[in-house]
C-alpha cells in the first residue's frame, strides 16, 4: 500500500512541463481549425444570402420600371384619345362659326348632337370683344378679354388649340381646365374664341388601384412645370409645381424610362415615367411608389435574413458545444498538470504543517502504524526533525506511547470510515512545538493527509476577548455580566447548603470632585487603586465587580469555615478612606455602602443588586460615609425619592420654587444689614417641601446647577428691587453646592447675573462650606480668587465642622466666617462650645474677617455673642426665614434688634 502511494506521488515530485505545453498547443490548433471552418461557412452562407437578395432586388426594380412604362403607354393613349375628342369638338364649333358667322347658333349644334354632353364638357363662344355669347354656358364671367388664352388667340393664329391652367370656377366652385381655338371671320380677321371647359379629374378617372397601388400617381404636367391635374391614390389635386426641365429632360430622348425619382410634393420615391403629348403643351406622367413595388421583395428579404440568422445560430451552437468539449478536456488535463506542478510550492508556502501518511498493516491486514511519506517544511519544524530524517519514519517513533495510542485510534477510524476528523487540543507533550494545535485528517486514496496548525495566538486572542467580555476594561474586575453569573452561582450553592450570600454595593462619596479637579486620567488612577484595595480585604473566592463610574459590588458567600459579619464591611470602608496620592496631591474619599442578603432580601441576582443599591442610597441620605442594610421601608423611601426627582425636574419651569430670606443683623447697631436666601419648594400636591428632602437629591442628579442659577438670579433681582424701593443697601448671601462650585462657567455665570440685574458685586455674598473648599484646596483657591476679582463677598459657611488648617484659611480670599449652629446651640451651657466660639471669633478678627453666628435662638446666646465681639447674627431669635413679601414688610417697618 505504501509503494502504491509513492508511485502515485512520483509525478508530483518531478512535474513534466513539456506535455502541458503540447496539450495547450493541440487545444489552440483545434480552436484555430474550428474557427477557420466556421468563418468560411458563415461567409458562404451570408454571401449567398446577400447575392440572392441583390438579384431579387434588381429583378423587382426592373419589373417596376417596366410596369411604369406600360402604364404610361396606356395612359398616354387614353390622353391622346381624350384630347383628340376635345380638339375635334373645338374644330366642329370653329367650322360651323366660320361657315355661318352671323347665323351661327351654338344651341343648334347642341340640338343636332354635334357637341358632347354638357355634363362632362361645357362649350361656350366669346366674340372679338371677349363677350361670352348665349346663356347655355357655365362660364363664370361674361367677358374673357383679359384671359391669357383669349389674348393669345387674338394676337396670333397658331392653328393649334390653347390649353389653359386649372382654375376654380367662381360660380360653381369647381376646378376647371379650359381648352380653346381661334375663330376667324370671313376676311380672316379675329372673330372670337371657342372655349371648352371640363373637370380636370376627367383625365385621371381611369386610375386603377390594382396596378398603381395606394400611392401611385397619374397626371398631366403643363409646360410651365405646373400640374393641371394629379391623382395620388384617391386624392386628386391641382397646381403642384415642379422643375419642368428636370422632369422632362429624358423625354426628349424618349422619356419612357421609369426611373426612380423622389416626388417633391410628398417626398415619396417612385418609379416615374413621363411622355409629352403630341399637339398640346402637356406631359403625361405615371409613377409607382417604391415601397409598394418592393413590398414582396422586402418580405422575402426578411425571410432570407432570418434563415441566415438561424443557420448562423445553429452553426454557432455546434461550435460552442464542440469548443466547450475541447475546453473541458484541455482544462482537465491542465488542472492535473497544474496540481502536479504546484503541489510542492503550495505545501511549502503554507503556514500549516502538512503530512502524507501511509498505513502500515500487520500479517492479518490490521493497521498498526503510519509512515510519513511526505511532509512540508512547517511539518518538519513542528516536530523538530529535519525533513530528510522525517520521511519514512513511523508515527510511533515520533510520538510517546501514551499520546500515540489515542492518535492511532483516531487515524484508523478515518481510514475505515472516510469521515474527516477535526479537533483542537492543548498540547502537553514534548514533541510538537506549539501550545495549542488544530488537526484535520482526511483519507486520500489508500492513505491519509494530516494538516496541523499552530493556533496558540488565536487561542490567546480568544482568551483575551473572553476576558474583556466579562471584565471591566479599566480595573480588570468582573463586569456586570460576570457579576450576575457569579452571583447566580453563589445563590444556587447557598440554596443547596442552606447558606447566605451578601451583596455589598459600594459608591464613592464626592468622586466627581476628583474628575472635575484633576481630570479623568487621575480619576481612572483613583478607581484602579480603589479596586486593588477592595480585592485586598476579601477572599480570593469572593467576587469584586465594577458596575461603572464609581460604583462597585462585592459578593460574599458564607461557607462552613467563614461566616459573614459587618467587620468585612467596616474593613472596606477603612481601606477606601485611607489617603491616596495622585499627581503629587493627597486625596481621601469616603464611601457609602448598601448591603442586601440572600435569601431574606431577594432570591435573584437582579433583586439583590437592586436592593443593595437602594440601601446604599439610604446611606447617602443619612450623611454618607456609613453603611446600611436593606429594609422594606427603604423601598418605599426609594419610590418617594423617585417621585420627588421626577417632580423636581419640572419645578423650575413651572415656577414652583420660592425664596425665603432670613435677616442678618449687625450686633453693634441692631440694624438689618443683609439676608441669607433660602430656597423653598411649593409643590402643588406635596405642599411646602423642606430643603432637606430635595437639596441632596438635586445635588446627586445635577439639577442643583439650574436650580442654583435660578436662586442667584432671583436673589439679585429682589435685592435690586429693595434698593430701588429706597431701603438701605443690603448684602444678600447665597449658598453654593459642590456641583455648582465645580462648574467651569461658574464665575462667568455670576458675572452675567450681576450685569443683567444691575446689582453691585459687593452686595452679593457667596457662601461655601468648609468641607467643599478643603476637598481640593489649590483648585478652590483659584476659583475663589476669580470670584473675588468680580467684587463679590465670600463666606465660609458652617465653620468649625471641617478640618481646615490655619495656613489654608490664610490663603483663602474670604471676607466672612459663619459659626455653625451646632456650636451656638450650647454656648450658654457648654464651656467647650463657648471656648470654640470664642476661638473662632478671635481667629476671624485676627485675620480681619467678619464673623456671623447662625442659629441664634435665645437671649443668652445673643448676650454671649455680643459680649465677645461677634459682628453679626441670624436666627429665630430675631426672625425666621421670610417670604420676599414679608421681608419687604420687615424692611418697611424698620425692625431692629433690641440691644442688651
Amino acid at each position: 500500500m505504501g509503494d502504491d502511494y509513492v508511485s502515485n506521488t512520483m509525478p508530483i515530485e518531478r512535474p513534466v512541463e513539456p506535455p502541458a505545453r503540447r496539450i495547450g498547443g493541440r487545444g489552440w490548433e483545434a480552436y484555430a481549425v474550428v474557427g477557420t471552418v466556421t468563418m468560411l461557412l458563415l461567409l458562404v452562407i451570408w454571401g449567398a444570402v446577400f447575392y440572392v437578395i441583390e438579384l431579387e432586388r434588381a429583378a423587382t426594380e426592373e419589373a417596376a420600371t417596366h410596369s411604369s412604362q406600360e402604364l404610361l403607354e396606356t395612359y398616354e393613349a387614353q390622353m391622346v384619345r381624350n384630347l383628340g375628342a376635345i380638339d375635334q369638338t373645338l374644330k366642329i364649333v370653329k367650322f360651323a362659326f366660320e361657315l355661318q358667322e352671323s347665323q351661327f347658333s351654338l344651341p343648334e349644334l347642341r340640338e343636332k348632337g354635334l357637341l358632347p354632353s354638357s355634363v362632362v364638357f361645357d362649350v361656350s363662344i366669346a366674340d372679338q370683344n371677349g363677350t361670352v355669347l348665349g346663356i347655355a354656358s357655365k362660364e363664370d364671367v361674361s367677358n374673357v378679354a383679359q384671359e391669357p388664352y383669349f389674348q393669345a388667340h387674338q394676337q396670333f393664329d397658331s392653328g393649334k388649340p390653347f390649353v389653359g391652367k386649372t382654375v376654380r370656377n367662381s360660380r360653381s366652385g369647381q376646378f376647371e381646365l379650359r381648352f380653346s381655338r381661334r375663330l376667324n371671320l370671313s376676311d380672316g380677321s379675329f372673330g372670337g374664341v371657342v372655349i371648352l371647359s371640363l373637370d380636370p379629374a376627367y383625365f385621371t378617372s381611369g386610375y386603377e388601384h390594382a396596378r398603381l397601388g395606394e400611392h401611385g400617381i397619374v397626371g398631366l404636367l403643363g409646360a410651365d412645370g405646373e400640374f393641371g391635374v394629379l391623382r395620388n391614390g384617391d386624392l386628386v389635386s391641382y397646381g403642384q409645381k415642379i422643375n419642368y426641365d428636370a422632369a422632362t429632360r429624358d423625354a426628349k430622348l424618349d422619356f419612357l424610362q421609369g426611373s426612380l425619382q423622389k416626388s417633391p410634393w410628398d417626398s415619396v420615391y417612385r418609379y416615374t415615367a413621363a411622355a409629352p403629348l403630341h399637339g398640346v403643351p402637356l406631359t403625361a406622367i405615371v409613377g409607382l411608389a417604391q415601397d409598394e413595388q418592393l413590398s414582396d421583395f422586402n418580405r422575402h428579404k426578411r425571410a432570407y435574413l432570418w434563415e441566415a440568422i438561424f443557420a448562423t445560430a445553429f452553426l454557432g451552437t455546434i461550435v460552442v458545444v464542440l469548443s466547450g468539449f475541447w475546453w473541458q478536456l484541455g482544462k482537465s488535463r491542465r488542472r492535473i498538470q497544474k496540481i502536479q506542478q504546484t503541489y510542492y510550492a503550495a505545501s511549502e508556502a503554507s503556514v500549516d504543517a502538512f503530512y502524507v501518511l501511509d498505513a502500515v498493516h500487520n500479517a492479518d491486514g490490521k493497521i498498526i502504524d503510519f509512515l510519513v511519506s511526505d511532509a512540508n517544511m512547517c511539518g518538519s519544524q513542528l516536530v523538530g526533525i529535519s525533513k530528510d530524517a522525517l520521511l519514512g519514519k513511523s508515527l510511533s517513533e515520533i510520538f510517546p506511547s501514551t499520546q500515540w495510542d489515542i492518535t492511532l485510534a483516531e487515524l484508523i477510524a478515518v481510514m475505515h470510515t472516510g469521515v474527516t476528523n477535526e479537533s483542537e487540543w492543548r498540547n502537553a507533550g514534548p514533541v510538537l512545538q506549539a501550545e495549542w494545535l488544530y488537526r484535520q485528517v482526511v483519507r486520500v486514496g489508500d492513505g491519509l493527509v494530516a494538516i496541523l496548525r499552530d493556533i496558540t495566538e488565536r487561542k490567546r486572542l480568544e482568551t483575551k476577548i473572553q476576558f474583556q467580555a466579562t471584565h471591566d476594561t479599566l480595573t480588570g474586575l468582573a463586569n456586570r455580566n460576570l457579576l450576575h453569573d457569579r452571583l447566580n452561582q453563589a445563590i444556587a450553592q447557598a440554596s443547596r447548603s442552606d447558606g447566605s450570600v451578601w451583596v455589598i454595593f459600594v459608591d464613592l462619596d464626592r468622586f466627581k470632585l476628583v474628575n472635575d479637579s484633576l481630570g479623568h486620567k487621575a480619576g481612572d488612577m483613583f478607581l484602579v487603586a480603589i479596586s486593588e484595595r477592595l480585592q485586598s480585604v476579601v477572599r480570593e473566592a469572593d467576587t469584586v465587580a465594577r458596575l461603572g463610574g464609581d460604583e462597585f459590588v462585592v459578593v460574599l458567600q458564607e461557607t462552613g469555615a467563614f461566616s459573614l459579619s459587618v467587620n468585612t464591611v467596616q474593613r472596606i470602608m477603612q481601606v477606601i478612606s485611607q489617603p491616596l496620592w495622585i499627581e503629587d496631591k493627597e486625596f481621601s474619599l469616603n464611601c457609602s455602602i448598601g448591603v442586601a442578603t440572600f435569601p431574606s432580601d431577594g432570591e435573584t441576582s437582579g433583586q439583590l443588586i437592586e436592593r443593595a443599591d437602594i440601601a446604599m442610597y439610604r446611606a447617602k441620605e443619612t450623611g454618607r460615609n456609613n453603611f446600611q442594610f436593606f429594609t422594606a421601608e427603604m423601598n418605599e423611601r426609594l419610590l418617594e425619592r423617585l417621585k420627588i426627582e421626577e417632580a423636581l425636574r419640572n419645578a423650575v419651569e413651572r415656577g414652583e420654587f420660592v425664596l425665603h430670606y432670613q435677616p442678618q443683623v449687625d450686633l453693634r447697631t441692631g440694624k438689618v444689614i443683609g439676608a441669607e436666601a433660602l430656597i423653598r419648594w411649593q409643590h402643588p400636591e406635596l405642599g411646602m417641601v423642606a430643603p432637606v428632602r430635595f437639596i441632596g437629591l438635586a445635588e446627586e442628579t445635577g439639577l442643583i446647577v439650574p436650580i442654583g442659577r435660578w436662586i442667584i438670579r432671583t436673589a439679585c433681582e429682589h435685592n435690586v428691587a429693595w434698593q430701588r424701593a429706597g431701603f438701605d443697601r443690603l448684602r444678600i448671601a447665597v449658598n453654593l453646592s459642590a456641583r455648582q462650585f465645580s462648574q467651569p462657567d461658574l464665575v462667568q455665570s455670576i458675572a452675567d447675573v450681576l450685569a443683567n440685574t444691575g446689582l453691585a458685586a459687593h452686595d452679593l455674598e457667596i457662601e461655601l462650606t468648609e468641607g467643599l473648599v478643603m476637598t481640593d484646596v489649590e483648585n478652590a483657591i483659584g476659583i475663589l480668587r476669580d470670584l473675588k476679582a468680580l467684587g463679590v463677598q465670600l463666606a465660609i459657611d458652617d465653620f468649625g465642622t471641617g478640618y481646615s488648617s490655619l495656613s489654608y484659611l490664610k490663603r483663602f480670599p474670604i471676607d466672612v466666617l459663619k459659626i455653625d449652629r451646632s456650636f451656638v446651640n450650647d454656648i450658654a451651657e457648654s464651656p467647650d462650645d463657648a471656648t470654640i466660639v470664642l476661638s473662632i471669633i478671635s481667629l476671624a478678627h485676627n485675620l480681619r474677617l467678619h464673623v456671623i453666628a447662625e442659629g441664634v435662638e435665645t437671649e443668652a446666646q445673643l448676650t454671649y455673642l455680643q459680649k465677645h465681639g461677634c459682628d453679626e447674627m441670624q436666627g429665630y431669635y430675631f426672625s425666621r426665614p421670610l417670604p420676599a413679601e414679608e421681608f419687604t414688610q420687615l424692611l418697611m417697618e424698620g425692625k431692629c434688634l433690641q440691644m442688651t
